[in-house]
């Protein structure tokens, strides 16, 4: 009996074991399994363009060795935020990045990829963002004429903005119109007029009251120099016998001078050309002055003038046919200057000079640096007038990608300030900048100029800075192959 009565007991508890051992199986299965990786928060969760900071990201599944990524939303763009370090924080399961949003990050949303040491993934998408930099100038456009998809600001009278503001501009890819100059004022495009036979037009300055410089293109690709008046009349500027094509660059802030170049009929495919000023007699007529030495296999090219017209800045570039090897296919900057003994100075072979100040004291260009693959990189500079009569260059900084330019400049409550455009990001994008001067009188990093959107995809030129700290120039449009004529609105110059 009793013997029946312990089997019947260890039968029970066998029974328990093996009901204990059904429901603990799975648990003790489970219990081997590596937890999943989730993302479900970053903080902070937001950040600006160039940015340098520690995040916090919170989820399942990190441990040591973990490595993270910040994706674009909706891609696999992981370049836009750089990860220096993850560090895996125990006593929460957290990990802290440390991370530098680049300077010109896309302002969008991002997800975050987290990779753990057992190779399991996880992402949680839209949990940070990159917004635009606060101190980056966003800009206004100017839109197009009728009929015209494309525009693009040349110049700026000393007018604040917007009523007494007037630009010159480019326009092209029009359906009508093309073939006519057109200036902007106060958001309205006014139609400037054309010649017979034009197919293109381009207006390349406006003086403070309005008048305008420019040239008309004919289907044979000859440029003819004209001027607008401030009521309206173009006039085709002179040109002395046997030359063939005549080009404006721009005009004084006075509207009494206008620069730019006439080309002789070419011989042997090589034309030879003059830089020019015409120059607004007291009887109100046109007249020409030749203010380089004519040379073969060489082409000249004024771009800036000051505000009186008696300093003129450009560039030569040598023809690869020129009968010095040393000079083939490069360019040289120079100034000339009204009166001056010389009145034809040199700024050194591999520049390009773009624009004088108002007074005729600071030249702004670029120089081309040589590099070690036989290679070119343009950066931005500047010429100073020293006391002894000499130009003492000097170099711009540049954005975060090499290669630079200084477009123009101008005086904004007594200060210098200079414009321009510096390459931008790992695609190397071209951003409108500007170069605001120090206490000292010299120039650190640029400010930058935003395109339309404020999108770092479009590219953005500045061409010219006016007294009232308005910049003009061009920016393209974010998914799109149209440009717009903008202007961007400096910050007070203290």
């Amino acid at each position: 009996m009793n013997m029946i009565m312990n089997i019947r007991q260890y039968a029970r508890r066998a029974l328990l074991i093996t009901v204990a051992v059904m429901f603990a199986h799975p648990l003790a299965l489970e219990a081997g399994k590596a937890v999943p990786v989730t993302v479900t928060a970053a903080n902070p969760s937001e950040a600006i363009q160039g940015q340098d900071l520690e995040v916090l990201i919170s989820g399942t599944g990190f441990g040591d060795g973990s490595t993270v990524k910040y994706l674009v939303t909706g891609t696999t763009d992981a370049s836009q935020v750089t990860v220096l370090s993850v560090t895996y924080l125990p006593a929460t399961g957290q990990l802290k990045t440390h991370i530098k949003v680049n300077g010109e990050a896309v302002t969008n949303y991002y997800d975050i990829e987290v990779l753990a040491a057992t190779g399991r993934k996880g992402k949680g998408t839209t949990l940070f963002k990159v917004n635009l930099d606060p101190s980056v100038i966003l800009p206004v456009s100017l839109g197009t004429p009728t009929g015209c998809s494309n525009s693009m600001g040349t110049g700026l009278n000393n007018g604040a903005y917007p009523a007494g503001l007037i630009v010159s501009t480019d326009t092209w890819s029009c359906t009508t119109g093309k073939d006519r100059l057109y200036r902007w004022q106060n958001g309205i495009w006014y139609d400037l007029g054309t010649l017979p036979g034009a197919v293109k037009g381009v207006a390349e300055g406006v003086s403070d009251n309005g008048t305008v410089a420019g040239m008309l293109l004919n289907s044979a690709n000859i440029n003819t120099a004209v001027v607008v008046s401030n009521a309206g009349a173009l006039e085709v500027l002179p040109a002395p016998a046997g030359v063939f094509n005549t080009e404006t660059m721009g005009i004084s802030e006075d509207g009494r001078h206008i620069f730019g170049n006439i080309t002789l009929q070419p011989i042997n495919n090589i034309s030879e050309g003059y830089a020019t000023r015409w120059n607004l007699d007291l009887d109100g007529n046109w007249n020409i002055e030749l203010i380089s030495a004519q040379q073969s296999y060489v082409g000249t090219w004024p771009w800036g003038t000051s505000d009186d017209g008696s300093v003129i800045v450009g560039y030569s570039n040598y023809s690869s046919e020129h009968p010095d090897p040393v000079l083939r296919n490069r360019n040289e900057g120079w100034a000339w200057l009204e009166g001056a003994p010389p009145d034809w100075v040199t700024l050194g072979l591999d520049t390009l000079a773009f624009d004088v100040s108002p007074r005729g004291e600071v030249i702004v260009g670029r120089r081309l640096r040589n590099n070690p693959d036989t290679t070119q990189t343009s950066l931005a500079v500047y010429w100073v007038l020293d006391s002894s009569g000499n130009w003492v260059r000097h170099d711009l900084a540049g954005l975060d990608a090499e290669g630079s330019s200084a477009e123009g400049v101008g005086q904004v409550n007594g200060k210098l300030v200079i414009v321009g455009f510096a390459f931008a990001g790992s695609s190397g994008v071209p951003r409108a900048v500007a170069w605001l001067p120090r206490g000292d009188g010299s120039y650190g990093a640029p400010i930058r100029l935003a395109a339309i959107d404020g999108k770092s995809s479009a590219s953005s030129f500045a061409e010219d800075v006016n007294a009232n700290g308005v910049v003009v120039g061009r920016s393209g449009i974010s998914k799109s192959s149209s440009v717009r004529a903008v202007l961007w609105m400096l910050p007070a110059i203290p």
